[in-house]
């Protein structure tokens, strides 16, 4: 199945269970059958509190383990999506010198646990709210190439987009600007991740006027960044995410 296609049975998802069950089935195309859906912290606009495994198919035992031992305090795979904005291997940690022998120590019950090379995905919303996705295989299998990982990162982009979609709260927040047609087309690039120089390509016009259109954007949103605006109008059904 196309990456598209599986994009297309997230938006269509009406309830969590079956956007928990269209992104398990898009994640299993990369060899990987374990994710861990998190808030990172409270999303008053969607009436969610910041939570450890909101949505998951991780092992239930260790999921008891993690909360018993306390694990959301120190798990160097949380930290790290906090402060990330791009998805990361959590084998990139064991050696990280400000990882510590605790935090090693629960990466190797982790693994022992069959959430093997996972990967930590950052996702970053309107206003400041910040969620992530950690995706592990149960066998040795999954070993993502650097493409595989990118369509990874829209997948998660958006499952976020569509849970803020069921639980948006209908009259909270502003309605945002219009953006015009051609915003709208920058967006959709920005979204597939191009360059604005690739952008200016695409539609035919310098890389400054593409600039020029992005910082409308991200004002007509009240968005931060770019992937704050494009969670922003994916949930919103202002553009979909191909």
């Amino acid at each position: 199945m196309r990456l598209q296609d599986h994009l297309d049975h997230l938006l269509r998802a009406r309830s969590d269970d079956t956007l928990s069950d269209a992104f398990e089935t898009a994640i299993s195309q990369f060899g990987y059958d374990r994710y861990l859906f998190a808030l990172l912290n409270d999303h008053p606009e969607l009436d969610q509190s910041a939570q450890h495994g909101l949505m998951h198919s991780y092992p239930e035992d260790w999921m008891a383990h993690y909360v018993k031992q306390g694990y959301e305090h120190i798990d160097p795979v949380r930290f790290n999506t906090i402060h990330q904005s791009v998805p990361f291997e959590w084998k990139s940690l064991r050696d990280a010198p400000e990882v510590t022998v605790a935090q090693k120590q629960l990466l190797h019950e982790a693994d022992n646990a069959g959430l093997k090379h996972g990967i930590g995905i950052p996702l970053h919303g309107p206003r400041g709210t910040s969620a992530g996705i950690g995706l592990a295989s149960s066998s040795k299998s999954a070993a993502p190439s650097a493409r595989e990982i990118t369509q990874l990162h829209m997948l998660a982009l958006q499952f976020y987009a569509c849970f803020w979609r069921l639980h948006k709260k209908r009259d909270a927040g502003k309605a945002p600007g219009m953006l015009s047609t051609r915003e709208m087309d920058v967006l959709k690039w920005l979204a597939q991740g191009l360059t604005k120089a690739e952008i200016g390509d695409k539609l035919h016009i310098s890389t400054h006027t593409v600039d020029h259109h992005t910082r409308n954007i991200l004002s007509k949103l009240n968005a931060r960044n770019i992937t704050a605006a494009v969670y922003f109008a994916t949930s919103r059904g202002l553009i979909p995410l191909y």
